[in-house]
């Protein structure tokens, strides 16, 4: 009986599996192919795009899909299909079917080296109506092959228009500024700035041939024509910087024997220069780091832009017998120049006083001094809160200061040199007892004084006249000699002075007591330095770090001391 219960079983599991294995068999459909989409990519280094992958037939049950990459180092690849350039080269992408690995399909990858534009030029000048050419060169030429695309910040000012494959034309519509982009396929730009209006036709130079001495200081003055032209600014270059440079303002440095050639060129794209050409003669003398303060350069103006005055002003014009007009930073002819103004150049008169004017001109302001100002019209009026005349800094004056002598007053003891004329106010310098100084201007509680390069007050009972009628605080005293004292102060070693030029030069500091030696810096005038050892021609002397000698005639020392 059992063994017919056995047979029985037997014979329905075995039909049970004719039925059910065919049909679990039936239920699995495999994979035939895999498409990969797109076959060929071009990347920049750390670009990405996203690669798409699919497996056929379509009712497949087997549609996993590895990603690989042939060169990580090249390009990678995530589990998303995601493409990431890495560094320049070839590699390949593979996308293989995750159940059979005889099924794949592969991406050519090119990663590029970073894209640049360089345009053929950077900024253009056009009159209305006229055109103008652009080139780009882009690299690498696999992206220049994708195209550029040129567009204009104005069309109301500028057009562009494609002319090739990297080539444009700009037509100027009306007066003002544009910014013309070109950008390559990955988003990489260059511009090109256009000013419509007034172009530059010509820069004229103060001079056309210059010889000067190694060692030397000279300077250019340039004016760009027509008068009306839309942006006047220029640029300053010199062909040989081992034998001459120049800064911003055309102020010129020569060092080393030779030839050399400075140019202005007219900063709005016209292509329109001056020349000087310049011969120096001499001793090679040795740049150094930084020989003397640069000055800060006047904002650039934008090209085909104009300048706008500020208002409450009025025109004045430069009165100078020859030359140009220094701008300055403050009320001092030791205050650094922020810019030139022509000769017979006009500009804008702020306020003005009896020695120094505030001024305005192309975007600077500054001061100039009344000696120099002529008119066309009445003093402007000045704005609420503003000072009628601007304070005169005595203390960085590249000249001795005006006064007379005198002496400390005190018991015992010596007298302080203070910032204002305050008690409480800053002590700058302590004048030893009985010793000697100069009194600019007298006032019945302070004096204003002048003690070894330093300007202060110090406090009127403690001061000795030395036969002198005191002058009243608040006048502008007369200048006149010093008067002389017994005995008379001796410049001693150890001392400060200041350095002083009749037209406000920088002084030479140089390796030996020689005008042949090697020049160690430049010293601008109105600095104060140390005296380390005096002499009647030459004094050793150190000035910011910096130790040599400096001839004794360009220093001073203090009004009434000896120095011949």
């Amino acid at each position: 009986m059992k063994k017919i219960r056995y047979l029985l079983l037997l014979t329905l599991c075995a039909a049970l599996a004719l039925v059910l294995v065919p049909q679990a068999l039936a239920s699995e459909v495999p994979v035939i192919s895999v498409n990969l989409s797109p076959s060929s990519l071009t990347l920049v280094i750390n670009g990405t795009e996203t690669l798409s992958a699919s497996v056929l037939p379509a009712n497949t049950t087997q549609t996993g899909v590895v990603f690989s990459s042939s060169d990580p180092s090249v390009a990678t690849v995530d589990m998303y299909g995601n493409v990431k350039g890495i560094a320049p080269g070839y590699c390949i992408i593979y996308a293989t079917s995750a159940s059979n690995a005889g099924l794949w399909k592969s991406c050519t990858v090119n990663v590029l080296t970073p894209t640049t534009i360089k345009m053929d030029v950077s900024r253009l000048s056009l009159k209305i109506g006229h055109t103008a050419s652009i080139y780009a060169q882009i690299t690498p030429d696999a992206m220049l092959a994708q195209g550029v695309s040129f567009r204009s910040s104005n069309p109301n000012v500028a057009v562009v228009s494609n002319t090739g494959s990297a080539n444009a034309t700009i037509t100027g519509v009306s007066q003002g500024t544009a910014t013309i982009y070109c950008s390559a396929a990955d988003g990489t730009m260059a511009t090109v700035e256009v000013s419509v209006g007034v172009p530059a036709t010509a820069v004229k130079l103060s001079k056309n041939y210059i010889t000067i001495n190694t060692g030397s200081q000279t300077s250019l003055t340039a004016t760009v024509e027509p008068a009306n032209a839309s942006n006047p600014a220029l640029t300053w270059s010199s062909s040989n910087t081992n034998v001459a440079t120049v800064d911003n303002y055309g102020n010129i440095t020569t060092w080393c024997a030779g030839y050399a050639t400075i140019t202005a060129t007219a900063a709005d794209g016209s292509g329109v220069s001056g020349k000087c050409d310049i011969s120096v003669v001499g001793v090679n003398v040795t740049h150094v780091p930084t020989p003397k303060p640069t000055p800060t350069p006047a904002p650039t103006l934008a090209p085909g832009a104009t300048y706008t005055p500020p208002p409450n002003g009025v025109t004045a014009y430069v009165n100078t017998a020859k030359g140009s007009l220094n701008l300055r930073a403050t009320p001092s002819q030791g205050g650094k120049i922020l810019a030139r103004i022509p000769e017979k150049g006009a500009f804008t008169l702020l306020e003005k006083g009896t020695t120094w004017c505030k001024a305005w001109y192309k975007g600077v302001t500054g001061y100039v001094m009344t000696a120099y100002v002529r008119f066309d019209k009445a003093l402007p009026t000045l704005r609420p809160g503003t000072t009628p005349t601007p304070t005169v800094e005595v203390t960085k004056a590249p000249g001795s200061p005006s006064g007379t002598i005198a002496f400390v007053n005190t018991v015992k003891g010596g007298l302080n040199l203070r910032a204002a004329a305050a008690t409480g106010a800053k002590v700058l310098r302590r004048i030893p007892e009985k010793a000697a100084f100069t009194v600019i201007t007298y006032g019945a509680n302070w004096c204003y004084a002048w003690y070894n390069g330093t300007s202060g007050y110090v406090m009127t009972k403690f001061v000795r006249m030395s036969n002198v009628t005191p002058t009243p605080i608040g006048t502008t005293p007369t200048p006149k000699p010093a008067t002389a004292v017994s005995p008379t102060p001796q410049p001693l070693s150890g001392s400060r002075a200041q350095v002083t030029t009749a037209n406000g030069s920088s002084v030479n500091l140089r390796s030996a007591a020689s005008i042949t030696s090697t020049r160690v810096r430049l010293i601008p005038s109105g600095a104060t330095v140390d005296i380390l050892a005096y002499g009647k021609e030459w004094c050793k002397a150190s000035y910011k770090g910096s130790t040599g000698y400096i001839m004794t005639k360009f220093l001073f020392l203090g009004t009434g001391v000896k120095t011949n």
